[in-house]
């Protein structure tokens, strides 16, 4: 897995990863807010977006 990139909200990350979800690229969110449920806390460090390995050339054509 890799981060390809990093928010300051689950939210900001759920709208960014909308392209990844209309090509079917699977994905995770990673971050300290509880799932979303403690906003507050997830903006210390951020919510990761995480892909596998393989799937990184597609996401760098998409996201052009």
């Amino acid at each position: 897995m890799k981060e390809i990139a990093r928010f300051n909200t689950r939210i900001e990350a759920e709208m960014w990863c909308v392209a990844l979800k209309e090509k079917n690229i699977p994905y995770i969110l990673q971050g300290n807010d509880y799932g979303g449920a403690n906003p507050l806390v997830g903006m210390i460090n951020g919510v990761k977006v995480l892909v596998a390995d393989e799937m990184i050339d597609q996401i760098e054509n998409i996201l052009k």
